[in-house]
């Protein structure tokens, strides 16, 4: 945000996987942290248990031949 301008300005959406980390481009730079959260896997997490529950009567034996 540039506040002298009022201008704001942002990045495109990235998908990255769990990570962080940092980039400066020169010594009087400022820094720009970059951190990702593995939102697909908490979702998946949180609703494992569900999951198991409702797949648990749908599983049926294969006969032996």
């Amino acid at each position: 945000m540039n506040a002298a301008q009022r201008a704001y300005e942002h990045g495109s959406i990235s998908f990255a996987f769990l990570g962080a980390g940092f980039l400066s481009a020169g010594p009087y730079a400022p820094v720009i942290l970059n951190i990702a959260i593995p939102v697909g896997a908490i979702v998946f997490l949180v609703r494992r248990r569900s999951l198991i529950a409702k797949n648990a009567g749908q599983i049926v034996a294969k006969p032996d031949a």
